[in-house]
Formats: C-alpha cells, structure tokens, sequence
C-alpha cells in the first residue's frame, strides 16, 4: 500500500521506480499472491510482464521467466507459470468473473491481479 501523507500535490515530483519485495513465509505452489497496479504505467494498461521482476538482487531486478505449465521453479531469474494470472471483473449475470491474464494481455491501470 502506497500511502502519501501531505495534502497537497505540489510535494509529488520526480521520476524513478517503487520497489515492493513479496516473500511469502510459507511458500507453496498453491499460494496465490494479490498485487495492486503499478503507480503509474505511463499508458492506460500494463502487463505482467513489462512491470513485474525478480527482485531476488534488489540492485539487479530481473526479468522474470514466464513458462508455460502449471507449476513455477526457483531458476534465476525465477520462473513464474502464466497460467496462474487472473483479473477480477465485475459481475455479469449474476457471476463473478476471474479472466485469465496470462504474462502478455493488458490489465487496466488501476486494476490489480492475483497469481501463484
């Protein structure tokens, strides 16, 4: 969560990246994680694969390996399974709406994801 504590936006300026780490304590290949947008994309969209890093050396992230499959590994740069990214849309027909993502299909800024 990005909290910003002035009231006003003349103190927002300058350029630069916000980087969160995410460990999980218990890891599991059945854990999902739940991540917000990026701040700013630059564009009205994003994907995966253009915001998320392996951020095992914080000074060096990586660009991580999306694979196919079902299952991620510990490679270097760690594999993730793009099977596994979904985005919440609202509910249509009564239903909720999980709808794939994969690594390379657009999510609308603002718009958060789940993966494992």
């Amino acid at each position: 969560q990005l909290v910003q504590t002035h009231p006003n936006t003349s103190m927002v300026s300058g350029t630069g990246n916000l980087l969160v780490d995410q460990n999980s304590t218990v890891p599991s290949l059945y854990r999902y994680n739940y991540m917000s947008s990026p701040v700013t994309s630059g564009t009205n969209t994003y994907t995966l694969k253009d915001v998320l890093r392996d951020g095992t050396d914080i000074d060096n992230p990586k660009i991580i390996n999306f694979k196919e499959g079902y299952d991620g590994a510990a490679t270097d740069p760690i594999s993730l399974a793009k099977y596994w990214v979904y985005t919440y849309s609202p509910a249509t027909n009564g239903r909720s709406n999980w709808e794939h993502q994969y690594d390379n299909l657009p999510i609308n800024r603002g718009d958060g994801y789940i993966f494992k």
